[in-house]
């Protein structure tokens, strides 16, 4: 028999897992975006969008400035070749 609180953990971890994989999806999506902006320099919008969803999301966006610079670096690095 099924136990009301047992409903409710379970209920709530496939809310966690649902919430990840939107956060996951979400962030692949910006990376590729940021990348495509530092690269071809247009599209700034799309990367703006997908920034305030992780933000909506409640991402940790200190993440996201770390790795904003980082992917800028390369790209940077990649043109100077």
């Amino acid at each position: 028999m099924l136990s009301f609180q047992g409903m409710r953990m379970r209920t709530a971890r496939m809310m966690e897992i649902i919430h990840y994989q939107a956060v996951e999806e979400t962030y692949q999506k910006w990376k590729a975006a940021v990348r495509n902006y530092y690269e071809h320099g247009y599209d700034y919008g799309e990367t703006t969008k997908l920034y305030k969803e992780l933000e909506s999301l409640s991402v940790d966006m200190e993440k996201l400035f770390e790795e904003d610079l980082k992917i800028r670096d390369e790209v940077t690095a990649q043109k100077e070749e």
